[in-house]
């Protein structure tokens, strides 16, 4: 049996319980609720250019539709949810039938641009803040969205992230190389180790869990978990 992590099992996919507009989240956002993530989020992260943005076709909300109609709670909530969001009660029929059109939008090259941001005096700042009280942010990296017949309006039904993780390193442990990168620093207003014997000091190195499980997420009450190809899947 193969151990290698599969693309899906580094993110988690949450199902929106309101409706979104694309205008209301943005990929490359650092958000500390993956429930809102409207509020409490850095504000200086760089924004991603339409352009840069990856669309592509996956009919995610119809095989999750189907797959969970083998779990009857999964499949109802998961229904019900979508019912809200679409204003439409007999989803399996119209989603099925290729009425409604889903989209992923991907942010490109995630991890560059998040390790390029890291380098920012600000966001520094905003995740220091966030290590004095051990917090781990999550980065949108994915928006699926589902629009109507007929209409260019898309309703965001699911946001993907990635979750941060804070490594830490004594400098002279590490390579110069290591030490240069932009993501990679000593914490100006939090410092979790000093030797004082050498002088040798702790350095911070932002990066994302490799693997993500239920243990790994705030799940909050009321939440149903669903797990789908590795990818944790929060209803």
């Amino acid at each position: 049996m193969s151990t290698s992590t599969t693309p899906d099992q580094n993110s988690v996919f949450v199902v929106s319980r309101q409706i979104l507009e694309l205008t209301s989240v943005a990929l490359g956002r650092l958000v500390l609720d993956t429930h809102t993530p409207w509020e409490r989020y850095c504000p200086y992260m760089p924004t991603v250019e339409e352009k840069d943005i990856g669309i592509i076709p996956e009919l995610r909300v119809q095989e999750i539709l189907e797959e969970t109609k083998r779990a009857p709670a999964v499949h109802g909530k998961f229904a019900g949810m979508l019912s809200r969001l679409l204003g439409h009660e007999n989803l399996d029929t119209v989603i099925g039938g290729g009425s409604y059109i889903e989209k992923s939008h991907i942010l490109p090259n995630a991890a560059f641009r998040f390790r390029e941001a890291c380098g920012k005096k600000e966001v520094r700042e905003w995740l220091e803040d966030l290590i004095r009280f051990g917090i781990e942010p999550f980065l949108i990296v994915g928006l699926h969205t589902v629009s109507g017949p007929g209409s260019s309006r898309e309703i965001v039904v699911g946001i993907k992230y990635w979750k941060v993780k804070y490594g830490w390193f004594w400098r002279k442990s590490v390579d110069k190389m290591f030490l240069e990168r932009s993501d990679v620093w000593q914490p100006t207003i939090v410092t979790k180790g000093t030797d004082l014997v050498d002088g040798d000091s702790e350095v911070v190195h932002p990066a994302f869990y490799e693997s993500l499980s239920v243990k790994n997420l705030d799940i909050v009450q009321g939440d149903i978990v669903y797990l789908r190809n590795g990818e944790v899947i929060v209803l």
